[in-house]
């Protein structure tokens, strides 16, 4: 499964973020994860992350030819704060008029507890 992404974008306001997954989820493709910036290198905009990744995807799938990526992140409170805290996963499907696609993403957020 994650070998059919060709790109992942995990949001990281702390570079500690992206160490952090590098080392809790070892299948995570390093040659696939970030490869053109994400919250510190591109900005972190309050309320609009979402919208700059998926964005940012889409252009990025497209210019390197992929056809799915995924992005994450964080969309929880003050830091520290676990009550309410969420995290949010988005695919993203280069849409091809040669195979009629009409979705390009998709959000599942989960609530962390």
């Amino acid at each position: 499964m994650v070998g059919d992404v060709d790109f992942f974008e995990l949001n990281e306001a702390f570079a500690a973020v992206l160490a952090a997954a590098f080392a809790f989820l070892p299948e995570l493709p390093r040659d696939r994860t970030n490869q053109w910036g994400s919250g510190i290198s591109l900005g972190h905009p309050v309320g609009a992350t979402g919208a700059r990744q998926v964005v940012d995807m889409v252009h990025q799938l497209r210019r390197r030819g992929g056809s799915l990526g995924v992005t994450s992140r964080c969309v929880g409170r003050r830091h520290g704060q676990r009550r309410g805290a969420a995290r949010a996963l988005t695919v993203v499907n280069s849409p091809s008029a040669d195979r009629g696609d009409r979705r390009v993403a998709e959000t599942i957020a989960a609530e962390v507890k």
